[in-house]
């Protein structure tokens, strides 16, 4: 019961401080893992784009791998030396099961709509490689090669991206800046770390859209989710035609309609689940003290 001062206890253990990072340091991170990603995948041959002939794709995603995870190192490191990993990049369960199965729809439901709009800027801007140039390295490739591709850009690509943009800099940036403005300002840091002009406003939306799942489901595993989805439905896709499409094929405005209101409506639910699930808790909360109690 008492200690005995010739043979004192453990010391506790020291607390989880995550300090505040700045929206300016967020977007130095998140430039200088792709900057990083850049660098790597240049070194090792892995080609400057998807409109470069020498681009290995698989290669590239790897770079991003390597390059992000050094970043999130450095982020833990700097800002949360005494934390734990899953702290810091929430990588742990989501407050509602039901975050999981909408996150996936939404995924779902983003790509006819992000893909019409890309579409639509090229033809408006005509610079830049299109998503055709893309479809047309995947079927320059072997079949275990495309099977290669597929779990980078569907499973690993979107796994440390998230980690990072979801994990390490939200929980940061959260630490000294309203939900809102880290929602709106890291999905925006997404679109243009992505460097491309067509897709900056598309980008910015799934960015934004990444960033209330986190928020709200306290987990990174929900954005995670719909990053699969939103990218690994696509290259399935391609995987399993066995002719390649034509680039005059577009989306239907209908697919993009429905993709759109299904988007919207998956986050909507989630909206309207999670503020009565916060309203709930706070009528529940004990009342704060009166001052004649206090006096008492």
């Amino acid at each position: 019961m008492f200690e005995d001062p010739a043979f004192p206890s453990m010391p506790p253990p020291p607390q989880e401080e995550v300090k505040p990072m700045s929206l300016f340091g967020a977007g130095l991170w998140a430039f200088g893992a792709q900057i990083a990603t850049l660098w790597v995948s240049l070194l090792f041959g892995g080609g400057g784009g998807s409109g470069d002939e020498q681009w290995d794709p698989v290669l590239r995603v790897m770079a991003q791998a390597a390059a992000f995870l050094l970043v999130i190192y450095g982020i833990v490191r700097v800002y949360a030396p005494q934390a734990s990993m899953k702290r810091v990049l929430a990588f742990q369960k989501s407050r509602r099961w039901w975050f999981y199965p909408l996150a996936m729809v939404a995924g779902v439901g983003a790509i006819f709509p992000v893909d019409l709009a890309y579409e639509k800027l090229l033809e408006w801007v005509p610079v830049g490689a299109s998503n055709f140039d893309a479809v047309e390295v995947f079927f320059s490739r072997s079949m275990p090669e495309r099977v290669a591709i597929v779990v980078c850009f569907a499973l690993i690509g979107p796994l440390v991206e998230e980690l990072l943009f979801r994990g390490a800099l939200i929980t940061h940036t959260l630490e000294k800046y309203d939900p809102t403005t880290v929602i709106v300002a890291t999905g925006t840091i997404f679109a243009l770390v992505h460097v491309n002009l067509h897709g900056f406003l598309p980008y910015c939306l799934l960015g934004a859209t990444l960033g209330y799942l986190r928020w709200s489901s306290g987990s990174m595993i929900p954005p995670l989710l719909f990053h699969i989805f939103y990218n690994g439905v696509p290259l399935v896709q391609l995987l399993v035609l066995t002719e390649k499409p034509t680039e005059t094929e577009s989306v239907d405005l209908r697919f993009a309609a429905g993709g759109l209101a299904v988007w919207i409506l998956s986050v909507l639910i989630i909206y309207v689940a999670d503020r009565t699930r916060r309203v709930q808790r706070a009528s529940l909360a004990p009342p704060p003290p009166s001052s004649s109690s206090k006096d008492q």
